[in-house]
């Protein structure tokens, strides 16, 4: 590729390729055995995303950008890039949602109160995230990465056993056969998402050439969040 040339799968698409897969995004559904692409890889693409639903208790214009950060992951089938562009859209939704939930004048009296060196004439996605997690409306145990935390634990206490214990052999990890209830932990994983959603948000919106399609987790944390919430006014 010339020097200031832009990647053909880049470049604004012409109307007789537009509806051609990128390239980068078939390469996570080739089979394994023939390295062609899966006969039900857009398909699988679109049942991906699909899987993160807002409830009833959420309204319609929410719920609308919602579903545009998720077309806009389906889309990256066509454009890579998109993926990005989805997360971006995904964490805009969430600061849309939770100003539209909570009373500006409430949140910012709640800081005024219990912290005074926050100051800001209105709030934005942090103070927000910071607010309802005080109010005690995220839930841990809704994440799965949270509640994977105590499977991942338990299975490296396992095999630590085995290697103190000398074995050559060791036999697969199985979960079902563990009380995940011996190994809870205080980890409070709204605390981590009032610094990590923020943080994503304004990487993108101060400009980045970010690029990967890693951003599931930031659809599946929006969404609890965002049906917490909500959850709260019912």
């Amino acid at each position: 590729m010339e020097e200031n040339n832009v990647n053909p799968n880049d470049a604004l698409r012409s109307v007789a390729n537009m509806d051609k897969p990128d390239s980068r995004t078939l390469l996570f559904f080739r089979d394994q055995e023939t390295g062609e692409t899966r006969s039900d890889a857009l398909e699988l693409h679109n049942n991906i995303i699909s899987q993160y639903v807002l409830e009833d208790c959420v309204p319609e214009k929410v719920k609308a950008q919602f579903e545009t950060a998720k077309n806009l992951y389906l889309y990256s089938w066509y454009v890579y890039r998109f993926y990005n562009v989805s997360e971006l859209q995904v964490l805009a939704t969430l600061e849309f949602a939770l100003s539209e939930r909570l009373d500006d004048e409430v949140v910012l009296s709640w800081f005024k109160e219990n912290a005074p060196k926050w100051t800001m004439r209105e709030p934005t996605l942090k103070p927000y995230l910071v607010y309802i997690n005080a109010q005690g409306w995220v839930v841990n145990e809704e994440f799965s990465f949270w509640r994977n935390r105590a499977r991942i634990k338990a299975e490296k206490e396992y095999y630590k056993e085995l290697r103190e214990s000398g074995a050559v052999e060791y036999e697969e990890f199985d979960v079902s056969t563990v009380d995940l209830k011996g190994y809870e932990y205080e980890w409070d994983y709204g605390d981590y998402l009032k610094d990590k959603l923020p943080k994503i948000r304004n990487h993108y919106g101060h400009g980045s050439s970010t690029l990967h399609n890693d951003v599931l987790m930031t659809f599946e944390e929006v969404s609890v969040l965002i049906n917490q919430v909500y959850r709260q006014a019912t």
